[in-house]
């Protein structure tokens, strides 16, 4: 029997009737001798007496818990297993101390603890302490151990994402609720601040077409107009039979220059029509498709061309025929915001027409890809305005009419849906330059995820 103990990994120690060890396994003995110095620690006498046969007790040894069972010997000694569970009642009283809701649930789906904080989750989820919990729930909270990705509960008006950890000393999950409800509900309204500023970027560009169309629709209409006239009056002459070579041969003349204006007129009309549709279209379908990107962000800068003229903006776009499988509605969203933010910030009220200029590069990466340069000659930014630029409602003009959510916006879009990278850089009266990498093939995009 000695040499069984001996071979056991758990401290065992013989007390005599008389408080004493009488004999200690190698893990008993090493247990003495760092709480006791070699004697029965005066903590553990009192349960000798008090533990029943087999009976287990726990009992605090400086910074060490160990559990204590007690066995009837020979000769009214006792024999006293003895099993360090620091660790165990750390993980078991951690729950306590915790101002976030904890929860635990065995293997066999009890709920076996709530804290105190966890009372509102507790309550929404129609759950109770010692008491098994839906089947689904247990479901979930396995699965949710399993990948490390938290459950999403909602408890009335709070919404609680819950980390699940399964626990094996305890054989049960911890389940450590975080009340996300502000999160949500910024994030909810940053969406909507956002679909708003992209409604704007769409609104801009209407009118900004709308403006475009007067211009041919006007020299349709004044062209149209002399040609009506010079036909009323080639008519009223052949009538009263006064029509004249010499007249017949203007209105000849007047007519094919007339039909010529006419007709590139309509031309441009209709590419501003084009540019629009398409535009526009892909602000309202968000599709990945084929795009050749200096050409689209072309027709995206032609589109804004009455905005960037109202601000006195020079905007050039040029590059290689790189073409991508993205999401053009992005690209707008990215440029209007440019566009407005440089003209918000990047120059001085002063700043002359020559000098309020913005030019978008796109060339191919290497190894695939492209990489789009967005530069302006402006003021640029100092090293701490440069560390927020992207981050959401701040701005250096506030109260003045701006969001703060214009370079915010474009990092989202750039390191989301587009699934590229965004670098960006500027110092004092140097100007600002942001460098995109964009992947050849955009990655898919999340259900019910929107590309802006």
């Amino acid at each position: 029997m000695q040499q069984l103990l001996d071979r056991t990994e758990e401290s065992v120690v013989r007390v005599g009737p008389d408080g004493v060890a009488a004999y200690a396994n190698a893990a008993g003995r090493r247990w003495l001798d760092a709480h006791g110095g070699g004697a029965v620690p005066s903590e553990v006498a009192p349960l000798l007496e008090g533990l029943a046969d087999g009976e287990r007790a726990m009992v605090r040894l400086g910074a060490s818990v160990y559990a204590l069972r007690r066995y009837e010997g020979a000769d009214g000694a006792v024999d006293l297993y003895v099993s360090d569970v620091t660790r165990e009642d750390v993980v078991g009283r951690f729950p306590d101390r915790n101002p976030n809701p904890v929860l635990r649930v065995s293997y066999d789906g009890v709920l076996r603890y709530a804290n105190a904080a966890s009372d509102r989750l507790v309550t929404a989820c129609a759950l109770r302490v010692g008491e098994v919990v839906p089947s689904t729930l247990l479901r979930s909270v396995t699965d949710a151990a399993q990948t490390g990705q938290p459950l999403e509960v909602q408890a009335g008006a709070r919404v609680y994402e819950v980390l699940c950890v399964a626990v094996e000393e305890l054989a049960a999950f911890n389940l450590y609720g975080t009340d996300v409800t502000a999160d949500r509900e910024l994030n909810a309204a940053r969406d909507t601040v956002v679909r708003s500023e992209r409604m704007a970027a769409l609104g801009r560009m209407v009118v900004g077409v709308a403006h475009e169309l007067n211009t041919p629709l006007g020299v349709i209409l004044t062209a149209s107009t002399m040609l009506e006239e010079g036909q009323a009056a080639v008519r009223d002459a052949f009538t009263r039979a006064a029509l004249g070579r010499g007249q017949l041969e203007r209105f000849l003349v007047e007519s094919d220059e007339a039909a010529r204006v006419i007709t590139r007129a309509v031309q441009r009309a209709a590419e501003l029509v084009r540019r629009f549709k398409g535009v526009a279209a892909d602000q309202v379908t968000e599709q990945a498709r084929v795009v050749v990107l200096r050409d689209h962000l072309r027709d995206v800068v032609g589109a804004m061309a009455p905005y960037t003229r109202q601000e006195r903006m020079s905007v050039t776009v040029d590059g290689d025929d790189v073409a991508l499988r993205t999401y053009p509605s992005a690209f707008a969203q990215i440029v209007d915001n440019v566009l407005v933010n440089a003209s918000a910030h990047a120059y001085l009220p002063d700043t002359p027409v020559e000098a309020r200029r913005l030019r978008l590069h796109a060339v191919a990466a290497p190894g695939g890809g492209a990489l789009l340069t967005v530069e302006d000659d402006g003021v640029g930014m100092d090293t701490e305005t440069l560390a927020r630029a992207c981050e959401p409602f701040f701005t250096t003009r506030r109260g003045r009419g701006a969001t703060g959510l214009g370079l915010h916006i474009v990092h989202n879009l750039v390191v989301g849906p587009l699934g590229g990278q965004l670098e960006l850089s500027s110092a004092p009266g140097r100007g600002t330059r942001l460098l995109i990498r964009l992947p050849a093939v955009c990655p898919p995009r999340p259900e019910g995820q929107t590309a802006g």
